[in-house]
């Protein structure tokens, strides 16, 4: 359970960097690098296992409460950019939406046929990118 929920907020860090990397900002154009532009490192077999499993527990989450919880990885890994990019480096709202879309496509299905609801709970309790890995627990 532990790789594909961080496989959430890996879908977002990569889709956010990649949003920035395209060089579709405002007037400097400028990409994700450079002072300031770190990002919060995923566990690096974060990516793997988003697959759903045979053993998924009873009380499974509905759409709405899948699209809840992308929703709000999505907004902390935002917010987290925002606190440490400049502006021309944050991507733009549109950028936003196409990367909400690459999140809902990916994510979707694993939410709503594997992920329980204790460890929902604990994401959507999140208050940064962080608490969002301490959800999803060691990854050895």
């Amino acid at each position: 359970m532990p790789a594909r929920l961080a496989a959430l907020t890996v879908v977002a860090t990569a889709a956010l960097a990649a949003a920035c990397s395209s060089g579709s900002h405002g007037a400097g154009g400028a990409g994700g690098t450079g002072p300031g532009t770190s990002t919060p490192s995923p566990p690096a077999d974060a990516a793997v296992a988003t697959a759903p499993t045979p053993d998924a527990a009873p009380g499974r989450l509905g759409d709405a409460e899948c699209e809840q919880l992308i929703d709000h990885v999505l907004d902390l890994q935002i917010k987290a950019q925002r606190a440490q990019k400049q502006a021309d480096e944050v991507p733009t709202d549109e950028q936003i939406a196409k990367v909400r879309a690459t999140m809902r496509d990916e994510m979707l299905e694993p939410c709503l046929t594997a992920w329980d609801r204790p460890s929902f709970d604990c994401l959507m309790a999140a208050k940064d990118v962080d608490a969002l890995y301490a959800c999803a627990g060691p990854t050895d």
